[in-house]
């Protein structure tokens, strides 16, 4: 009996809350049996709230108002959006319309019939089905003839920003225009997707690793754009949908990533130093958010978007800078980005809802990566031709000057000897003559690892090429000092080591190595005695950034002094240590014993457990 009573009293108050719908509303029928398209929000009363309430509250406290605009757009909100539009049939026959919600993006709309408040039908893609294949969300409404029917949308987006369109139109227009839609965003991806291809080919083709990250960075806008064009619900399954929706964070940091690794290599950064650090210091914060920010909180994407924002000027602030201090093929770079940053722009402040023209335009972005793609493909030809022919110029040079060389030296040695016939003082200019020419002749050779070190891809090789570099670095390193010293018989060492320690860290990553070394040195040495040395500390020394510390911390120390023309040199580290075997060492310290006992015929004491010290000693 109580139920029944129950039941009753709740049909009673379902009939006066739709009454008094009816008698406060202060929005006009929409009349349906036309072949007119209705734009819905501009003839509906919304109610937007931060938090949910029931329709029937709503009603009672007459918190709806009319909208007098045909687009809603809130941004990224939390908020909650209530509206109410009234259909009529005046015609003698039901007729059916589709209601299309236009954001593909919504995660929530749920539509209410006047008569049933408690119950209604839910899509959005929290709630897609096998069965949807359009990019909108729609349902199809019928009324009967000679009636009205008041209807109750609640749309609700967390992950999302909240924006869209109400129409209400002919279910065969609609599908058409559906089709259309679909088959110009498929033919637009498609291309992006032939020129992401083309990028793959040419990286694999020509070794050139800013085509590789080009094609990285279209396979992620290929699928951000897939997404925000509404095409993942219609041709992925429903659990992809949804896992989709919850990595949006994740998509927009991994393209701001691809962006900043094709910008570096194309711009060739790391020879515009500060530039260099900037991108390394975006690709970090990046990085960072990726790893820690909740994708749930609305801060989360309110990062993103302000890195985002950070990247674009900033990419284009660069490409502007490299271009004027001389990369010519900077010049299509700069046309490119900027036609895609201004899409970027749109799509962002759409995003914060401070704009609506991706409403009118909602594929602007891939129209814009396309013609980006295309001028970029430019580019990279460009690129091409402008290193052919600067490659050109160098042969000539070279040529040149290989040819008109033994012509230069003879002349040289020529004019030195007749000013050494005239004073004894020849002889110092001579011996600093001769240091000059073993430096620069060092510093060929070194150029010459470095060029073929560049065009070797084996990790092995070019570690061996490095470390050839180094060894040939520390010899150079000892005739620059005899170039800037009065003396040229023997060389002050504690400049010479801080000098040669100096080009040792600056080789490795700042960022991976944090070292602290410390040098106690009071001695001077004979030339041929500190170039064995240098190699030597320079060994060591390498040895240690490679192979001693797990974290990249750590400490080293030095010390070399001289007491009555003996030596005695120390080396240690706060490192690992390691299990010394004789039949199995490496070059390096094969090359430092070498150079103790049969150059400089001294004594190695080694120390390997916990940390590694090494004890030399060697007389004059």
């Amino acid at each position: 009996m109580s139920n029944i009573i129950n039941q009753t009293l709740r049909v009673i108050i379902f009939f006066f809350l739709f009454c008094a719908t009816l008698a406060y509303a202060n929005i006009a029928p929409v009349n349906i049996d036309t072949q007119e398209r209705h734009l819905l929000l501009k003839q509906s009363e919304i109610f937007i709230s931060p938090k949910e309430i029931p329709f029937e509250k709503i009603i009672q406290q007459k918190k709806f108002k009319p909208f007098h605009s045909e687009h809603l757009n809130l941004g990224i909100s939390h908020h909650f959006i209530y509206i109410h539009f009234i259909l009529e049939n005046h015609s003698r026959k039901p007729v059916s319309k589709v209601l299309e919600v236009s954001s593909p993006l919504l995660e929530n709309i749920i539509l209410y019939s006047g008569k049933n408040l408690g119950k209604g039908i839910t899509k959005g893609i929290l709630h897609v089905t096998e069965a949807h294949n359009t990019i909108p969300y729609c349902y199809r409404l019928t009324i009967a003839p000679h009636s009205q029917r008041n209807y109750y949308l609640k749309i609700h987006s967390i992950y999302n920003a909240t924006d869209f369109a109400l129409t209400l139109e002919e279910e065969k227009s609609f599908l058409e225009k559906d089709k259309l839609r679909q088959a110009v965003n498929l033919l637009l991806i498609g291309m992006v997707i032939a020129l992401m291809l083309y990028s793959f080919f040419l990286s694999s083709y020509i070794g050139d690793r800013s085509y590789f990250f080009y094609g990285l960075y279209l396979f992620t806008l290929i699928y951000q754009q897939i997404t925000y064009l509404g095409l993942t619900q219609i041709y992925f399954p429903p659990w992809f949908t949804l896992f989709d929706l919850y990595i949006d964070i994740v998509k927009l940091t991994l393209l701001i990533i691809t962006a900043a690794l094709f910008a570096m290599h194309f711009l060739d950064t790391k020879h515009y130093q500060s530039i260099h650090k900037i991108y390394q210091a975006i690709l970090l914060i990046v990085f960072l958010e990726l790893l820690f920010l909740p994708p749930e909180e609305t801060y989360s994407l309110f990062a993103v978007i302000i890195s985002g924002i950070s990247f674009i000027f900033f990419n284009l602030f660069s490409g502007i800078y490299i271009y004027r201090k001389g990369l010519k093929q900077a010049r299509l770079f700069i046309v490119g980005f900027s036609i895609v940053s201004f899409f970027y722009m749109i799509m962002i402040s759409d995003t914060l809802g401070l704009s609506s023209l991706m409403y009118h335009f909602p594929n602007a972005l891939i129209w814009g990566t396309t013609l980006e793609a295309f001028i970029l493909s430019l580019a990279f030809a460009d690129r091409y031709l402008i290193l052919q022919n600067e490659a050109k110029e160098t042969e000539k040079k070279i040529l040149y000057e290989t040819r008109h060389r033994a012509d230069i030296v003879e002349h040289e040695v020529f004019r030195k000897t007749e000013e050494l016939n005239h004073a004894i003082e020849t002889k110092d200019l001579l011996i600093q003559e001769i240091h000059h020419r073993v430096k620069n002749n060092l510093q060929i050779i070194l150029s010459i690892i470095r060029l073929q070190n560049l065009e070797v891809n084996d990790e092995k090789i070019k570690e061996k090429l490095t470390d050839l570099e180094y060894r040939i670095n520390a010899i150079a390193k000892t005739y620059s000092m005899l170039l800037n010293n009065e003396n040229l018989e023997e060389i002050d060492m504690q400049a010479y080591i801080e000098t040669l320690l100096i080009d040792i860290s600056e080789s490795y990553d700042y960022l991976k190595y944090k070292i602290n070394i410390i040098t106690e040195i009071e001695a001077t040495m004979p030339i041929k005695k500190s170039v064995y040395l240098g190699l030597i500390i320079n060994e060591l020394i390498t040895n240690s950034y490679k192979h001693a510390f797990t974290n990249g911390t750590g400490s080293i120390t030095i010390k070399l002094w001289e007491k009555e023309n003996h030596y005695t040199l120390i080396v240690e580290d706060s490192g690992k240590g390691f299990k010394f075997d004789r039949k199995y060492q490496n070059l390096g310290l094969k090359l430092i014993h070498t150079l103790v006992q049969d150059q400089l015929d001294g004594s190695i004491e080694m120390m390997t457990e916990n940390h590694t010290k090494y004890i030399i000693k060697f007389k004059l």
